[in-house]
């Protein structure tokens, strides 16, 4: 699936929008994210060159 807007910068958990915080760098990082959903689960990959 693609879409419009990224899940991973809505959910505050984008790496590149973690660089400058303060406190937050280097625990955020760009891991696959899975959503369950019943028995079968979904992995969530992200492109953040083009952001």
């Amino acid at each position: 699936m693609i879409t419009k807007h990224c899940v991973r910068f809505s959910l505050s958990l984008c790496p590149k929008q973690a660089k400058g915080a303060t406190g937050v760098q280097g625990t955020v990082r760009a891991e696959p994210m899975t959503i369950p959903q019943g028995k079968e689960k979904f992995t969530l990959r992200f492109d953040c060159k083009p952001c």
